[in-house]
């Protein structure tokens, strides 16, 4: 955050008040601040890039949480709960079983939460089984291990979401709208990836 934008955000929390651009009418606000960083402000102040009354401002009921890795009896429920809502967005019925799991606890999860959303709805939307395996996962793993070229990855990503989401549509207006795109371009891609619509 600049520092020009720390002054006014600082003023808004002292005054309760703003005004918005352009507009000379005063609103009153009355707000609680949940912040959350993984950057180190104490730092950030000694070099001049944090300013020093907001971070006191802010910092009333500090909360450290250490990083996934160090939390390993919550790795389960974060896997389940993401599945979950993958399943959601793509009308799945997925589930990863007990072994995968427990791989997933003894992962280092550099990327904390990020990176096991990332990796669970890969693993969802490439894997066309139900019940996804340790075996599913290494072969991601293997193919990440490669020097591939990207648009190869995509190519390949894309298809396979395709064929995922083909048998929750019935046509291909419904399935643009699951693909997040218009339905010329997932008639066109259909084409590009030779797969059809069995009716």
């Amino acid at each position: 955050m600049p520092l020009n934008v720390q002054a006014k955000l600082l003023q808004v929390l002292q005054d309760r008040q703003f005004t918005r651009v352009g507009s000379p009418r005063i609103v009153n606000v009355d707000v609680r601040i949940i912040a959350a960083t993984n950057r180190n402000l104490k730092d950030m102040i000694s070099n001049k890039l944090f300013r020093e009354d907001l971070y006191y401002r802010l910092n009333v009921i500090p909360i450290h949480i250490p990083p996934l890795r160090q939390r390993k009896d919550d790795i389960e429920p974060l896997v389940n709960y993401v599945v979950s809502r993958i399943n959601s967005k793509y009308n799945f019925n997925k589930q990863l079983d007990s072994e995968l799991i427990d791989l997933f606890k003894s992962l280092p999860w550099k990327g904390n939460v990020r990176e096991v959303e990332n990796v669970i709805e890969k693993l969802l939307v490439t894997t066309t089984k139900n019940i996804i395996t340790r075996t599913d996962y290494t072969s991601i793993e293997d193919i990440q291990q490669y020097d591939v070229n990207p648009k190869f990855i995509l190519k390949n990503y894309e298809k396979e979401l395709l064929l995922n989401l083909l048998p929750t549509c019935k046509n291909t207006r419904e399935l643009a709208k699951k693909f997040g795109v218009s339905q010329p371009t997932i008639v066109r891609k259909l084409k590009q990836h030779n797969v059809s619509i069995q009716k």
